[in-house]
């Protein structure tokens, strides 16, 4: 008789114990990013209800008193103007970031164009934008995520790029029809895969939470980031009709 730890029940049981703890450790890890994005939102909307609201009444009250003053104070009323309208640039473009509640009203080719040329404006940097119109709806947590892992390759790019240039693109695969995004930039001379910052393996995370797919690596001198959401995917998150 064969021992017991070499029986095909105790294998059995043995492999759908590990197929368990791997399913766990994937729910919970899912259910992290669920409390991140909400952690986000609550953010933003705190932001927005309340230093919204302050900044708001102090432009109201400046622009007030360049009306009412002359001489040294009323210099000092438009400077108090002039930095009240940049804060209040900075928070709409970081409720962007914190809560893409832009998706609800836009495309996410429309999102994320935006999203692009504010982090470009911001940094004076050039990106060659292409996102294909039929690639431009995704079910509402799929859009989000992709919008995240985007926001995330922009940060990397911003660290890593040796000039400030990069391309974004997206679309779908011509038979397949799966969701492909490509983020794309200058990295010098460097040949090996980058190590896994904490960031990309976030952003990978959020790949797989969704059902998709994260890659990247350094093909002549440039990084490439590759998302790939199967059309499976996408079909399994989209309401029945």
């Amino acid at each position: 008789l064969s021992p017991w730890y070499a029986t095909t029940w105790f294998r059995a049981i043995l492999l759908f114990l590990l197929a368990s703890v791997l399913y766990g450790l994937y729910r919970q890890r899912v259910n992290q990013l669920l409390r991140e994005e909400k952690m986000r939102n609550r953010i933003a909307q705190d932001l927005h209800d309340h230093l919204g609201q302050m900044l708001t009444s102090i432009s109201v009250n400046s622009a007030a008193l360049c009306k009412r003053t002359t001489g040294a104070m009323n210099e000092t009323a438009q400077a108090i103007q002039a930095s009240t309208q940049d804060m209040m640039t900075w928070l709409r473009g970081s409720l962007k970031e914190l809560k893409p509640h832009v998706l609800l009203e836009v495309s996410l080719k429309e999102a994320a164009l935006d999203l692009t040329e504010n982090w470009a404006k911001r940094r004076g940097w050039f990106v060659d934008f292409a996102w294909a119109d039929e690639a431009s709806q995704l079910p509402e947590n799929q859009g989000i995520q992709v919008f995240r892992i985007l926001q995330e390759a922009l940060t990397n790019v911003a660290k890593h790029s040796t000039e400030k240039r990069v391309k974004v693109l997206a679309g779908l695969t011509p038979e397949t029809h799966d969701f492909v995004m490509v983020v794309e930039n200058e990295c010098g001379d460097a040949s090996d895969t980058p190590a896994i910052s904490l960031g990309l393996a976030g952003a990978r995370d959020r790949a797989e939470a969704i059902g998709g797919e994260l890659s990247w690596n350094i093909q002549a001198g440039k990084f490439v980031l590759l998302l790939n959401l199967p059309k499976t995917a996408i079909d399994a998150k989209r309401p029945a009709e």
